[in-house]
C-alpha cells in the first residue's frame, strides 16, 4: 500500500505487505514463509534498535512497529491522517488529573494503540513450604483501571483517572511485568503475578472479545525465552511458536500461560 498523498511505500511497509501477502496466499506451493527480508527492513528502519541476531522486548517492538507503520502509511503525518493500523487497533480514552485538594481537572482526550495493565506488587514473604507466594488476578480486575473510577498514582506525575471511551475492533493489552530497580541495584526485575483471562467473551465497553494471540515470557528477567501462542481460526486450534518450532497446544494450556501481552478481537456487541 502506498503512503497517503501518493508517496511510494517505505521499505518497511513494502516488506511487511509482501510478508502478509505471502502468508495468506492460497496458491502458494510452500508451507513456510521466510520473514528475513522484513526483519532486515526492521533492522534498517529502527537503526539497529531491533536486529536479526539479538533478542528484544516484544512489547517494545510491537509498539514501535505499529507506530512506525502508521507514520509511514500516513506520509509522516500520523496525527492528521488515519491508516489501516489506527482503523484496527486505535481506541480513545479520557485522562483526568486530580489536583492537590482532590479536585478533578478537565479531562484530556487521547488515543491509544495498547493498554498497559498494572500488576499488584510481587509478595515479599514465603509460605510454609518456603516458596514464594505467587498471586493471581483476573484480567477484568486489571481493566477496571480504565473505567474512570479508579485512581492511579504515578511517581512524579501525580494521581490520574483513565476512562476508555472507545475500544478498537482489535484490542491489545500488556502486563507491566518488567521494571528496573535502580535503587536496589537489582537490574531488571520480573513480576510473576498470574493473570487469569477468558479465551472467549471478554466484555469491554459493550463489546465482546475473543483471544486470538498472545506473547509469553519464561525464565530470568534479563534473558529467558519468548514464545507466541496463536489461534488458527479455521479449526479453532491453538499453536505455540518459538523461533522455528511450531507445536499445537490445548486450550486449557493457553488459559494458564504466563501472558506478557494479548491481542483480542471483537466478535459481537453484548446486550
Amino acid at each position: 500500500q502506498a503512503g497517503q498523498g501518493g508517496a511510494a511505500p517505505t521499505p518497511l511497509v513494502e516488506k511487511f505487505g509482501e510478508l502478509c501477502r505471502k502468508m495468506w496466499n492460497k496458491g502458494s506451493f510452500k508451507g513456510q514463509v521466510s520473514p528475513l527480508e522484513f526483519l532486515l527492513a526492521v533492522q534498517e528502519r529502527s537503526k539497529k534498535r531491533f536486529s536479526v541476531d539479538a533478542q528484544a522486548d516484544p512489547v517494545t517492538f510491537l509498539s514501535w512497529l505499529l507506530n512506525t507503520l502508521h507514520f509511514d502509511l500516513t506520509g509522516g503525518k500520523p496525527s492528521k491522517r488515519r491508516s489501516v493500523v489506527t482503523r484496527c487497533f486505535q481506541g480513545e480514552m479520557a485522562v483526568t488529573e486530580l489536583r492537590g485538594g482532590g479536585e478533578e481537572a478537565e479531562p484530556v482526550r487521547t488515543k491509544f494503540l495498547m493498554l498497559g495493565l498494572d500488576l499488584p506488587p510481587a509478595p515479599l514473604f514465603r509460605d510454609a513450604m518456603e516458596k514464594n507466594i505467587i498471586p493471581q488476578v483476573p484480567l477484568l480486575t486489571l481493566l477496571k483501571k480504565y473505567e474512570g473510577e479508579k485512581i492511579t498514582e504515578i511517581v512524579g506525575k501525580g494521581r490520574k483517572k483513565y476512562e476508555v471511551t472507545r475500544v478498537p475492533d482489535h484490542l491489545i493489552v500488556w502486563a507491566k511485568r518488567f521494571t528496573t530497580n535502580a535503587i536496589r541495584h537489582y537490574g531488571r526485575e520480573k513480576n510473576p503475578t498470574i493473570v487469569t483471562f477468558p479465551l472467549r467473551g471478554l466484555p469491554v465497553l459493550g463489546k465482546k472479545f475473543d483471544l486470538v494471540a498472545m506473547g509469553c515470557h519464561e525464565g530470568k528477567p534479563e534473558g529467558g525465552t519468548h514464545r507466541a501462542i496463536l489461534l488458527h481460526h479455521a479449526g479453532r486450534e491453538w499453536y505455540q511458536v518459538e523461533d522455528l518450532s511450531v507445536t499445537d497446544v490445548r486450550p486449557e494450556t493457553v488459559a494458564i500461560a504466563e501472558a506478557y501481552f494479548q491481542i483480542y478481537s471483537a466478535t459481537a456487541v453484548s446486550k
